[in-house]
């Protein structure tokens, strides 16, 4: 390949997290690597230092200064990047530094203000990060090159917020792989087995998720829920001896490879996130399988799922009300019908190597 980049993935996250933003850096990595760029991956390589970011974005600048052969790009998530985009300004390097954007702090702070008085919030915005990490954060955006966003919401808001870096902001959200023959695309009467991806954080909503499922399984005894994020310690504490506990059950982190055997297993997805700041994976991923997906309508999910057409939106805030209304989609066997095959198509169109194409052209333009 003629024009071969040489770019970095970073993030200060472990190798073997099972969250999102390895995902997203590793199936982009992935893509391009087979497209002839090198790429490489940094990780928070020692105990603790995931959550020392500046410490990491420290480390990865000295890494950067050392390299004999420096990237023409490095793609790193939120503050990660924020002393190899300024140290590139200010010496007119020839590498470029995009601001991989996978939930805009500010506007994490913002939505979390919105919740209803009394919401238990976990983990809340601390004043740490209002004092670090949100001005690291701004001048990461003004010293980067580009800005690359998880969802056209996310996008559009950071572009209100700071309309002179709107030239910088591209969407690559995340994407999916396929399958040639979905597993559900054709079930005639799948059993009512339902799957639920993330912690119990305020974000993901996971005591919605279980009220919710409590007035679904009172209607439906036969209905089942697997949770994965959350062991089953932590789930004994929140539901106790609740009568439909047994219905439950929790199969803690799961790695990134064993996922599509879940959604094999689980023909009905649901989601009560308040807030992602992408496109969910398991969401794309359940929809690729033919599976349903049950969501709650915030913006990102909007994006992917069209009501009655490729899933099922759910208003997020009456357990009772949301349960009705999934037990009616599930009973209405040529509605469920035409969701599958719906759903999958729209997730072939949201390929990983759509997503590979999107930046490779973009990283290609802005390097030239």
């Amino acid at each position: 390949m003629g024009n071969a980049l040489t770019i970095w993935f970073a993030a200060a996250i472990p190798a073997s997290s099972c969250g999102g933003v390895n995902r997203l850096m590793r199936e982009l990595a992935g893509g391009l690597t087979r497209r002839g760029h090198a790429v490489s991956i940094w990780y928070a390589d020692s105990p603790g230092m995931h959550a020392a970011y500046p410490v990491f974005a420290l480390c990865l600048a000295a890494r950067f200064l050392a390299a004999r052969q420096r990237p023409d790009w490095i793609i790193a998530r939120s503050t990660d990047g924020v002393f190899c985009a300024i140290i590139s300004r200010l010496f007119a390097a020839k590498t470029r530094v995009a601001l991989h954007n996978h939930g805009w702090e500010e506007k994490v702070a913002e939505v979390e203000r919105a919740l209803p008085p009394g919401t238990v919030i976990t983990p809340p915005t601390t004043w740490r990060a209002r004092l670090v990490r949100f001005p690291l954060l701004r001048a990461c955006l003004g010293a980067c090159a580009l800005c690359q966003c998880g969802a056209i919401d996310e996008m559009r808001w950071i572009a209100r917020r700071y309309p002179r870096r709107r030239k910088k902001l591209i969407c690559v959200p995340n994407g999916v792989h396929a399958p040639d023959r979905p597993v559900w695309l054709d079930a005639e009467d799948p059993p009512p087995r339902f799957l639920w991806v993330g912690g119990f954080t305020w974000k993901k909503n996971g005591e919605y998720l279980l009220s919710l499922f409590a007035c679904i399984n009172a209607l439906l005894p036969d209905a089942r829920l697997i949770i994965i994020g959350a062991g089953a310690g932590e789930l004994r504490r929140r539901i106790g001896k609740a009568a439909w506990a047994g219905a439950v059950e929790a199969r803690g982190q799961t790695p990134l490879e064993q996922m599509a055997a879940l959604y094999a297993e689980c023909p009905y997805l649901i989601s009560t996130s308040r807030y992602e700041g992408g496109h969910s994976l398991a969401i794309l991923e359940a929809m690729a399988q033919g599976a349903v997906v049950f969501a709650t309508g915030i913006p990102s999910t909007r994006e992917i799922i069209r009501d009655n057409r490729t899933g099922v939106l759910l208003c997020g805030n009456d357990a009772e009300a949301d349960a009705r209304r999934v037990l009616a989609a599930i009973d209405d066997t040529e509605t469920m019908r035409q969701i599958r095959r719906a759903a999958s198509r729209e997730a072939r169109r949201r390929s990983w190597e759509r997503q590979v194409d999107r930046l490779e052209q973009t990283l290609m333009r802005r390097a030239a």
